[in-house]
């Protein structure tokens, strides 16, 4: 598959005390949500482990917001596909990048693998975690 056949969506993670990205297409912030961090049987953890997540997901502004996102998204990735644009990427953005953004940027990467396709195009998604190694 080309990348001038295929939509390429890069979801990277960040902490805002280690900067904000340079060269990425939108930057979400999801400092909104509570932090795990200041709960001591979570701030070990990071958002791809199954306790932060379940706590993230059972916050009410999560969905609150995520379905929004994702209605948001859609046609912004679409626009931007319609206008030849084949390589995107997308930081979502917490204090530490451990809890928050990881277990968003995780929810968007397989919600846009289901997607499967925009503006016609294979979707490829892939995702990294910028400050992991600081976890």
């Amino acid at each position: 598959m080309s990348s001038e056949n295929t939509l390429q969506i890069q979801l990277l993670t960040f902490g805002y005390k280690r900067g904000a990205p340079d060269n990425v297409a939108l930057v979400m912030d999801v400092r909104f949500l509570n932090n795990p961090f200041y709960m001591p049987e979570l701030e070990p953890m990071s958002g791809l482990d199954a306790p932060v997540a379940e706590f993230i997901a059972g916050l009410p502004e999560t969905d609150a917001v995520f379905e929004p996102w994702q209605a948001w998204l859609l046609p912004w990735l679409t626009a931007f596909a319609q206008k030849g644009q084949r390589s995107l990427t997308l930081a979502i953005g917490c204090t530490g990048g451990k809890h928050r953004s990881v277990y968003w940027a995780e929810r968007t990467a397989n919600w846009l693998k289901d997607v499967d396709t925009i503006a016609a195009l294979p979707v490829r998604v892939t995702l990294t975690h910028r400050d992991q190694a600081f976890w």
